[in-house]
């Protein structure tokens, strides 16, 4: 049986930090859902939160590893999943960007009940970063291309 007082004690923290973080009270907020992974339920939560704190103040590599984390705690988080591909997308990691983002999306379509959807605007982010990728891949191939035929 589940002991419900560690359930509404992180449910209370991720509520907090959501509002600390809006109030761009990082430190604040980053310390408050560390605190809640002691508790050690709902950690794929916890550690989404923990990655938009940092990703929120400009600490990409601590939002990666926060999201990254997110993602092993819960594979089928697809908002971990995209968020950790706009991180590798900012950090100029554009393979394992789309990657992520195809994956996000393809977790988004099956359809399996899951308390982590995707939403419409997240899919769009993926959409288009995917189709970024793409266009990337593609023109450096083409370029590629050009390249043996005149040499």
């Amino acid at each position: 049986m589940v002991n419900v007082a560690p359930l509404q004690q992180v449910e209370a923290a991720l509520s907090q930090a959501k509002a600390l973080r809006r109030a761009k009270r990082y430190n604040e907020a980053a310390e408050l859902l560390l605190s809640a992974l002691n508790h050690g339920v709902q950690a794929d939560r916890i550690l989404f939160q923990l990655g938009n704190v940092f990703f929120d103040a400009g600490d990409l590599s601590r939002a990666e590893y926060s999201y990254r984390r997110a993602t092993e705690e819960n594979p089928q988080h697809v908002n971990a999943l995209h968020n950790l591909a706009v991180v590798y997308h900012k950090q100029g990691k554009v393979a394992e960007s789309v990657k992520l983002q195809r994956q996000a999306v393809q977790l988004g379509l099956q359809g399996k009940p899951q308390a982590n959807t995707i939403e419409p605007e997240v899919a769009g982010w993926a959409r288009k970063i995917a189709y970024r990728g793409f266009v990337v891949v593609a023109l450096l191939l083409a370029g590629i291309a050009v390249l043996l035929y005149l040499a």
